[in-house]
């Protein structure tokens, strides 16, 4: 059903999780484990491949274009299709929009509204360290470097918690 993840019912084994961490941990870790990491990271994969794909339509408009490309990374130097990539795109787009969908109907099957209500008034921190670290220890982090931090992602991060509230809001009328 999903490539884009490593195992077909990736959204149920998360949300089977979150009910884990609720019995061990409490209902905040649990939500910031399944909303705030997993469901926040799924939002990311999409609007990143949402602006590529944009790139590449931009890029396809001009005369000179031309699909294969030489491209450098960090790793080295390699070629890209681009017409490749945008068929790829296309279908990591179609794939997050239904996993955000599975994930949310699996969450709203798995907890109260109006403990999700309260997890979004408590304004959580989003990410992989956000449901994990203090605010002091996550601030630490960002000094020393273990994770970037900036003010864009500040931003993108503001504008993805409004679309997380937007699909449970979406979802429970």
């Amino acid at each position: 059903m999903y490539s884009i993840f490593a195992y077909e019912n990736q959204p149920e084994l998360w949300v089977e999780a979150a009910r884990n961490i609720e019995r061990r941990y409490g209902i905040d870790k649990a939500l910031g484990y399944v909303i705030g990491e997993k469901l926040y990271n799924l939002l990311v994969m999409h609007n990143n491949s949402l602006q590529k794909l944009h790139q590449i339509e931009e890029q396809r408009k001009l005369s000179d274009y031309e699909s294969h490309r030489k491209a450098q990374s960090a790793f080295g130097d390699y070629e890209i299709d681009l017409d490749q990539e945008y068929q790829r795109l296309k279908r990591v787009i179609d794939e997050t929009n239904q996993a955000k969908q599975e994930m949310v109907e699996r969450i709203l099957a798995a907890f109260d509204l109006f403990q999700i209500y309260e997890y979004f008034q408590s304004n959580p921190r989003l990410g992989s360290s956000g449901h994990i670290l203090s605010e002091e220890q996550q601030r630490y982090w960002w000094k020393m470097g273990i994770e970037e931090h900036t003010l864009e992602d500040e931003i993108r991060d503001a504008l993805l918690f409004g679309e997380l509230q937007r699909l449970f809001l979406k979802e429970t009328e």
